[in-house]
């Protein structure tokens, strides 16, 4: 069979076309060492010559062999050729003007995915040229790892901004945080930005421990995830890191891993502090064997979080326990109403107290007065709280007391005169009587002979209504305030 080639010894002297359509829409875009081997490879294809191997090309052109395939990876997703063999290896170039014709390809920025991308990312590098091999290391974070365009942009333009310097950011590091952020599932550019927001963040927190450390200079990677680790995993403050720096001293050479040993030996102090209190808590709720579940170190936790003291927190078990309430879970609904209450800590529960006891006492008395023999309830002292503030004395509420004491409702017949008299504008027990005598001038009213009390002005807004109130359950009210005066009583020295 005939076989047509041209002479080896003239192809030095031939021509390789390179059309146009390729140097306006694919080479001036593409990566340096990407056009060298397409150009390199199309002239093989005119003068493929006695050996053509992956080798023999790389040695050529003075690159890796890494790179070539890379290339020749890259213009295959570009559908300028396709791979029909793998030993040997072996590329079909298309014809470009007939692919378009035959709408095979479309040279649009559309149908290449890549070109945009690639010019942001030599963007971010500034002066440092990409080399083939660095752009097909990061098709692989988006084709493996899953990482969208956007995102990956995200991750080396944080990469490089905070890298010592820029042009010598690290391939290893990156590729190592891009597979970072893939296992933790930052994919997208949204995901991106709220990571980096944290990143922000622990970088700010970083600077501020190297400068504790009297080092003038930026935090790596790894510096920023150790700070990160101790103020969001571990629950330290900036404060109580930099003071951890101070205990650097002992050593030559202040470094991340020293704070960190000390911050992990103050981790296990505090945990410790907080399995003993949360072991004292149960101990107070009457569980004595019983060991501090991981559920209940978590609320014991959020308690002192919230800002409850230890005393305060144990006065609460107490209480518990005398109401025979003693489950973890009833502890904390009583935290939550002590808590609505601002009592979080034993000096704010005793002028509580002291407060209740003295309205319980007024509230008494004034029950005793109208000739009624009950103990106070929440709605009497939410009434009481209602009178006081819109102003009454206690010598008119001890008179409408009086004059409530043979109503088959005395409390309730009380409560209507006040709220007439506060309506009325009256807040004293002189002008209380002054009125009553006005009044009885007047017919009585049809109410089983009792004195109907001085009608409401027009326009007056009784204090029942103008009063801000709280209205407390019976065993909310319970839960707050039974036995835990005489229990204070008895934790005092």
């Amino acid at each position: 069979m005939p076989s047509f080639r041209f002479a080896e010894q003239f192809a030095l002297f031939d021509v390789t076309p390179l059309e146009n359509l390729f140097i306006e829409e694919y080479m001036l875009r593409a990566p340096g060492d990407y056009v060298k081997v397409y150009v390199y490879a199309l002239r093989l294809c005119y003068h493929p010559g006695p050996e053509v191997s992956l080798p023999s090309m790389a040695m050529a052109m003075g690159l890796e062999e890494e790179s070539v395939l890379g290339a020749f990876t890259y213009w295959e997703r570009m559908g300028l050729l396709r791979r029909v063999g793998d030993n040997p290896l072996a590329f079909s170039f298309f014809n470009l003007k007939e692919a378009v014709l035959s709408q095979k390809l479309k040279p649009t920025a559309d149908d290449l995915p890549y070109r945009e991308f690639n010019t942001a990312l030599q963007e971010l590098f500034g002066e440092r040229i990409l080399q083939s091999a660095d752009y097909m290391r990061v098709y692989g974070w988006i084709e493996e790892l899953g990482l969208e365009p956007d995102a990956v942009l995200e991750l080396v333009a944080h990469m490089v901004k905070t890298a010592a310097r820029k042009s010598h950011v690290g391939w290893a590091l990156l590729d190592k945080e891009a597979r970072n952020w893939a296992k933790n599932g930052i994919k997208t550019k949204a995901l991106a930005l709220a990571h980096l927001r944290t990143l922000g963040q622990a970088y700010e927190g970083a600077r501020r421990v190297l400068r504790q450390l009297g080092l003038n200079r930026s935090p790596t990677v790894d510096e920023e995830r150790l700070f990160q680790t101790w103020t969001e995993s571990w629950g330290f403050s900036l404060e109580a890191v930099l003071t951890a720096c101070g205990e650097t001293t002992k050593i030559s050479n202040p470094n991340f891993a020293y704070i960190g040993a000390v911050l992990s030996a103050r981790r296990d102090e505090k945990r410790q502090a907080l399995f003993a209190q949360a072991r004292a808590l149960l101990q107070a709720l009457g569980e004595s064997r019983a060991q501090p579940s991981a559920d209940f170190l978590t609320a014991c936790e959020g308690w002192l979080g919230a800002g409850f003291t230890p005393e305060a927190l144990l006065l609460a078990a107490k209480t518990a326990y005398r109401q025979n309430r003693r489950s973890p879970e009833e502890l904390s609904r009583l935290l939550s109403l002590w808590q609505a209450e601002g009592l979080k800590t034993k000096p704010a529960i005793e002028v509580f107290l002291q407060r209740r006891g003295e309205e319980m006492l007024r509230c008494e008395t004034l029950l005793r007065a109208c000739g009624a023999e009950r103990r106070p309830t929440p709605a009497d002292l939410a009434a009481l709280r209602a009178w006081v503030q819109a102003g009454a004395s206690e010598e008119l509420m001890l008179l409408a007391a009086e004059y409530a004491r043979h109503s088959k409702n005395p409390f309730g017949y009380m409560a209507k005169v006040l709220e007439n008299w506060l309506g009325s504008g009256i807040f004293s027990a002189e002008a209380a009587r002054a009125a009553r005598e006005s009044a009885q001038k007047a017919p009585l009213a049809a109410q089983g002979g009792a004195e109907a009390p001085a009608s409401q002005p027009k326009g007056k807004t009784v204090s029942a209504q103008r009063v801000p109130q709280r209205s407390y359950s019976d065993a909310e009210f319970e839960s707050l305030y039974a036995d835990l005066g005489a229990l204070l009583k008895e934790e005092s020295p």
